[in-house]
This record gives structure tokens, sequence and C-alpha cells, in this order.
């Protein structure tokens, strides 16, 4: 155990202090009080940790392999007794990461029956007979590979997930023996008996292992809309039967294949989502990717593939103690303070030194800029944005609404890139996604339910009565990472003794930047469309580094930190300035003058997106958006005109927090005429505004587009203070009688304009000592927001108390370069008002 510090002596403190408020408030630190889900770091086997977590009243969620952290639970008000042990800057939140949504989907009439392509006739039809509706095959050069003979026979692909259904094949297009094993995740008290294999299991997984390694043709009836628009948009996907090659299937009915990038690739499926939909603690993430590790190490050292337990069937899959897995799919992603050195993305690192190559989903995020999230910001990650096809987007829409409305809803003839396709940089200054790949509309099977109209998974409630074998047309980056994983898999079997580094690096390098028509920039497809001969050609005569791209201007000291801070800049202090980071790339945030600025924005294609960085100080109220002179050229949309597509994300660098957006959760705005928007109270950095030439327009179009900052002056009454990790310091503000609302407010230094950022937490108790909470029963001010603000609706008059609580501030920050400023420390100020006048703030 570390030795007690006075650091330590502080934090002890101020967790008695905690204590003796929670016991006047009649709330315990213990027994049924609130867990904090937690990562920490600590050197394995982490004895010292494990022992404080079980005497503080908590539980180890997870040990892991690879790594030397555990995920533990602990109550609340007992966190600063377990930093004390395991050290400053060793304890994370174990955050949630959402199991992403379809963002656009659409059902495809029944299937009339499927039959199954493996083995000799996999082989022979690819060869012979190219063309799929996923057309991806043909417009990412997989279909020449495939006719060569190479379809990922013998190579493995983990897919991390929601488990991948391994059903008879009467269920499903991936066909029996291609999924040849899993493990669940996913704590039985959450999600009782069900496999990662299990056709009961929520739908995602499934599809992204479609993309992956489908190999079936399906039958449609000739009337149906699917083969009515096939026939119309690209003829070359569906076949007649009754001739040749389909002589045997009765006449009226059409094939339409659906084969996967690597078709015959097998699946190793690792649960970590629930059945029924939610998310997964980022804890249990990075249990599965150090798995895979595990798994891949074992065989490295020569261990048996046979199944070490397990039947083989689909709810008792085969687990083995050894696997040859080739390439790492994870269609998820979190939000992430540090960009490249989270756990999650330090083991992206660690799957490549293991022999795995990772390919990642950019998210769903955008098309705002640094939206993308971890693991995709790591540095071994190979970040897949996605693109939408004029092919896809017409079928789907003609499945949707009629045949002939495809055309008229996409009359744009290119490639475009999918508008909710997060974008980059990230935070710290470096281009991404690292290419991109059709995920627009893509063509899957699945099994899933319908209730109430929506489409759920067939172990959720209700959904029995209408569980079956569905095909589907799904949008997200979800769909678009595992048609590169499938990439990925082609290039490792023809070049076997290529590296995990160099098959990403050649598909990053060999990606078309001619292929996405609408203008898109670095930061929003990569450095193009993934173009696998080229991949291929690179990867065989050795033209592709050995490394992983450089890191940019970063340097980093014996143990990994930063030789030393940027200086101030008008966002914070301490780290790396964000602004300075996204400069080296070409980015010049807005300039105002007078808090004003004004651009014409001219001729956007549809689908083209103009990126703003707009800077937010601590003293920003409003962020005041207004669009004039809004000129559509040429013809437009004959169903809905042509138009702008607005979105304003706040600063956040990881994830998408959107501040423009009609109605709730369509991350937007569709605006046609002279429009005003406002962004109430900013948090600090870089907001990011984007405007797109609407993807269904026909046209290009121009707008004026003018930004007003209004900012208050600094109050007097408010508390200023340094803090230390772990620290918890307490102020108490005199709320008056008779007031309407209470807000309180925590800003710091190292915030979202600075890489890495802090993470302070407040916690705010009214005059009885109560914490005000969320509708959720989550206490207000205990966010990854930055500030942190907490507003109180008729508050109780009296004394409040506020407790300023250093979470996560990190070794790099130090807001100066003076001698003795450099640590683990930051500066904030805490404001309070009641119905706007500031309150005074006392220790």
């Amino acid at each position: 155990m570390r030795a007690v510090t006075m650091n330590t002596n502080r934090r002890l403190a101020a967790f008695t202090m905690l204590a003796a408020l929670a016991a006047a408030s009649g709330r315990s630190l213990s027994g049924a009080e609130p867990q904090e889900h937690l990562i920490v770091k600590c050197e394995k086997p982490c004895a010292s940790v494990v022992s404080a977590v079980a005497a503080l009243g908590g539980e180890v969620t997870e040990v892991y392999d690879n790594l030397d952290a555990v995920a533990v639970r602990v109550p609340r008000g007992r966190v600063a007794e377990l930093s004390a042990v395991a050290g400053a800057d060793a304890v994370r939140k174990d955050v949630t990461v959402a199991l992403p949504p379809p963002v656009d989907i659409g059902e495809a009439a029944e299937a009339q029956g499927f039959f199954d392509l493996s083995g000799e006739a996999l082989e022979a039809f690819a060869r012979d007979q190219p063309g799929n509706y996923n057309y991806n095959n043909v417009l990412t050069g997989a279909s020449t590979i495939h006719a060569g003979g190479t379809l990922g026979q013998g190579m493995v692909v983990a897919v991390i997930d929601s488990g991948t259904q391994a059903a008879a094949i009467a269920l499903g297009p991936i066909g029996t023996g291609t999924v040849i094993g899993g493990e669940n995740f996913v704590p039985l008290t959450q999600d009782p008996v069900i496999s990662a294999t299990s056709r009961f299991n929520d739908w995602h997984g499934t599809a992204v292992g479609s993309m992956i390694a489908a190999h079936a043709n399906f039958l449609f009836a000739g009337t149906s809309r699917i083969v009515r628009s096939l026939r119309q948009h690209a003829p070359g996907s569906v076949f007649p039967c009754g001739v040749a090659p389909f002589a045997t299937c009765s006449a009226g009915l059409y094939v339409i294949p659906m084969l996967g990038t690597a078709p015959a690739a097998k699946i190793y499926a690792l649960k970590v989502f629930p059945s029924q939909g939610g998310g997964a603690p980022e804890s249990r993430i990075i249990a599965a990717m150090d798995r895979a590790i595990t798994l891949r190490k074992n065989f490295n050292k020569g261990g048996s593939t046979a199944p070490a337990s397990g039947t083989g069937t689909e709810n008792d899959p085969y687990k083995y103690d050894a696997l040859n897995i080739q390439v790492v799919n994870l269609s998820l992603g979190g939000p992430t303070l540090f960009a490249g050195r989270d756990l999650e993305d330090e083991l992206t690192l660690a799957l490549l030194d293991a022999g795995i190559t990772v390919v990642t989903s950019a998210g769903n995020d955008g098309f705002a800029a640094m939206t993308g999230g971890s693991p995709g910001t790591g540095f071994g990650s190979l970040t897949i944005g996605a693109s939408s096809t004029p092919v896809h987007e017409r079928v789907l829409r003609d499945n949707q609404f009629g045949v002939g409305i495809g055309p008229l809803y996409r009359p744009f003839n290119g490639v475009q890139t999918a508008y909710f396709s997060s974008r980059g940089p990230t935070a710290d200054g470096r281009l991404d996604p690292d290419l991109s790949a059709n995920g627009f509309a893509s063509y899957v099977s699945v099994f899933a339910a319908v209730v109430n109209g929506a489409l759920v998974s067939c172990g959720a409630p209700g959904a029995a009565p209408t569980c079956r074998s569905r095909i589907l047309f799904t949008s997200g980056t979800s769909f678009s990472s595992p048609t590169v994983a499938g990439a990925a898999a082609l290039l490792r079997q023809a070049v076997p003794g290529a590296s995990p580094i160099e098959t990403r690096n050649a598909l990053a390098a060999g990606a078309n930047p001619a292929i996405v028509a609408d203008g898109s920039g670095r930061f929003d497809q990569g450095p193009g469309f993934l173009d696998i001969p080229e991949a291929l050609s690179l990867l065989a005569s050795s033209k592709v580094k050995a490394s992983l791209p450089d890191v940019g201007h970063h340097t980093f000291g014996k143990k990994g930190h930063f030789d030393r801070d940027d200086d101030d800049d008008e966002l914070g202090a301490g780290g790396r300035s964000v602004i300075g980071n996204v400069r080296k790339l070409g980015v010049r945030p807005v300039q105002f003058a007078q808090d004003r600025f004004s651009t014409r924005v001219k001729d956007l294609l549809p689908g083209q997106v103009a990126h703003f960085f707009v800077p937010s100080d601590d003293r920003t109220d409003q962020l005041i958006v207004s669009l004039t002179e809004i000129v559509p050229e040429g013809p437009q949309n004959t169903l809905f005109g042509d138009d702008l597509f607005v979105m304003g994300v706040d600063a956040p660098t990881s994830f998408a927090v959107h501040r423009i957006e009609s109605p709730p959760g369509s991350g937007g705005v569709f605006v046609n005429a002279n429009s005003t928007f406002t962004i109430e109270d900013p948090q600090t950095g870089l907001v990011r505004l984007a405007l797109q030439g609407d993807w269904t327009n026909a046209g290009r179009i121009s707008a004026t587009l003018t930004i007003e900052r209004r900012r208050s002056p600094l109050s007097r009454r408010a508390a200023e203070g340094r803090i230390e990790q772990d620290d918890v310091i307490p102020f108490v503000v005199e709320v008056p009688a008779g007031a309407s609302e209470a807000v309180f407010e925590l800003f710091w230094k190292q915030n979202w304009g600075r890489y890495p950022t802090n993470d302070l937490d407040m916690l705010v108790l009214d005059p009885n000592l109560a914490v005000a909470e969320d509708p959720d029963g989550n206490p207000l001010g205990s966010t990854l927001s930055s500030p942190e603000r907490a507003v109180i609706t008729n508050p109780a008059p009296g004394t409040w108390t506020v407790l300023v609580n250093g979470f996560t501030v990190h070794e790099e920050g130090g807001g100066s370069r003076r001698k003795g400023s450099k640590g683990r420390k930051d500066q904030f100020t805490l404001r309070a008002t009641a119905d706007g006048e500031a309150l005074r703030i006392r220790k």
C-alpha cells in the first residue's frame, strides 16, 4: 500500500466531512448508498486495490489479463478512500457505451426462401456471378478478389457486439459452421441463459456478422419492391429463376445474393451488449478486447485451437483457450477525455502487438466535426466512416414508399458521405476517420421481432409471436466497419506474411478519394473509399509502412507524459491546446470581431458539409446562429425542394451533444428560409457548427452564416480555487426566499478546449443536506460536462452546500510552465445565481 501523504490526508478529511454531511441528512454512505462504477489502474495482481474494495463494501467486477487495471464498484461516498490506496490519477469512471441504434431502417418483403453458398459452390458463384445487392463488392473491388479464389478462407474475425447468431441454415445467411463459437460477457443476473450465439440476442451483432461473412442466395417474388427496384437501379444484383445459372428454382422468383466482404471467413462472437438492448459499461468492452488478445497470444504460444468447452450448439457454443484471430471488429464507441491514451484506446495497440488488425466504426454522431468516440480514437484502430451510394438509398426508399420514389428522394447520382457519419479530427490533432465504406441501407438478414411497430430482439417481452428471419436495410457506421473488417480478412489471407499494422496501413493508403463525389474532405470521408485491390497491391509489393502513422506534434517523456504544456489560450490552460492541435491540420477557428462573425457559404453540393469551429470561453452565455440569403441553384428535389441541413454540437470532443435540432433527437434541423437558433450556455471549448447541402438536394445551395456571441462579465462573487486529484472542497451558498431558480456552475481551466480534458464534479446539497438529483436519480453536476451545471427550480431558501471534487485531474495538467506549477492540479471557478443575481459563495 502507498504511504499516506498530505494529499491523501486531505482526501480522507474530505471524505470524513462528506460522511458527516450524509449522516446529518440521514443517508448512509454504505449499504443502500448508490454504487460508483470505476476502472482502477493498478499493477497486477492489484492485491492492495482488491483488498481495499472489499474493505469498503465494494466488489471487483472485472480482472484483466493484459491490462494493469481492474473494474470495481464501491459506495459512492467511499471513492476517495479507494483513491488513497490506488494512487492519484488511477481511478476512472466506468462510463456506459450505448448499443448503436440503427439510423435509418427499412424491411424488405419476406423472402420466399434461400439456399446456402459454401465451399466450392461459393467459390464458383463468386467467380462467375459476382453481382449482389450490397453492390459494395463491386464498388470496393471485393468481387475482383473473390473471383481469384480469395474469400477469407481460414480467417477468424472476432465480433465484439451483441452476439452473432449461429442458427441452423433455415434461419439466416451466415450459415452453419461460420460462427465457430462465442463468449458472453453480460452477467447472468442481467441476461440469464442467453448465449453469445443465440437467435434471441439483439440483432445488431448478427447484422454486423452478415456484412463480414454472409453467403446465401435469397429468393423473392418478382412482384416484390426489392426486385422491381433492383432491376432498375442495379440489374446485375438480381437473377431470374428458371434460367441459367438458376434453372432449378421456380420461375417467377428472383435470386438476390447476400455476400459479405469475406464470405468464407469464420466469426467468433464476443457478446458485450444485453439481448434486450441497452448499453454496456466500458469495463465490459475492455474485457472482451482483453479476451481477444489472450486467445491470440495463447495461439502464438502454440496453444491448442480445439474447443475447450461447449457443445457447439446455438445455446452452448464452443469456447476456446487459443484461437488464431486475425481481425477484430468493434461497431461501437463511447466518450473519452484523452483520445488515444484511454484504456480502450491503449488496447487497440495491444491487439496489434498480439497479431490482430483492429477495425472500428467512426460513430453515428455526425455530421459535425470532432464527434468520433473511443476506441475509434485509438492509435491502433482503423476507423471507418460511412458513405452512402445512390443505389442503396434508392432501393431503400423504393421499398419504404413505392417503386419510383427512390430517384426522386435521392436525385444526386454520386456517392456521398452519409449524413450521420461521425467526423474528425481527434482532439489531439490527428486526421480521422481512416477511410470510408458504404454504411447506408446495408442489406442484411437477422432474426428479430416487431413489437408496437418497433423492431426488437426476439428476447424482448412480447416478441415471440413475431420472431422470424427478416431482410433489413439498415444504416450506420456499424455496417461500414465490418465491410472493412472483411477486407482486412481478405488481405490477411492473400498476404499471410504481412503484419496487422501493414494490413491496416494498406487499407488506409489504398482508399480511393475519387469515389465520394459530394466534396467531402479529409474530416468527412478520410483519405477515400475502400479499394481492396489497390490495398492488396500496396501490401503485396511492400509499399506500406510497418509502423503506425506519426502521432503528430506531441512529444512525450519517458513515462509517456507530455514533456511540457502548451501556453494558455483563450479557452483554457494545462496539457495541450485543442485549438493549437487542429490548427496544425489547417483548421482556422471562427474569429469574432466585436463578438460577431459572418461569412458566405457558397455552392454546397448535395451532402457536402462546411465545418466551423466556434470558441466558447467561460464567459460565453449564448451563441446566436443566423442563416440568411439561402439560395438553391438549378433544379430542386421534386419531393422536398432543396435546403440546408444544420447541426450544432457542444464542446465535448469525442461525442455529440446536439444543441441545434428539431424535433429533439433528430440531430439537426432542415432550413430553407431565414432562420435563427440560440445555443444557451454552451460548454467551454470549441463548439462545432456544420452546414450541409441536404443530401437529398438536386443541386448546389448557398447561404450567409452569422454567429453572434453574448458574454457576461465575471462575477466578483464567484469562488476560485486550486484542486488536485481526488480533492473534495466544500462551499456554502445562501439562497434567498422566493427564488424561482438557482443555478450552480463549476468551470475549470483544463476543459474541453484542452487535451487531455479534466473531469471535475460538483455535488449540490439543499439545506436539509439532500443531494440534488435529475429525474433519473443521478446527482446533478456529476457528468462529463464542462462546465458542470445544476439548475434547481423553486429552490428551498437557506444554506446550500456545494462540494467540488477533482474526479479526474490528469498528470499532464498544470496550466503553466512556471516552476513548481506542473502536476495533477487544475484551477476552478464556482458560480451561483438566483434568478440571475450572483450569490456570494463562502468556504
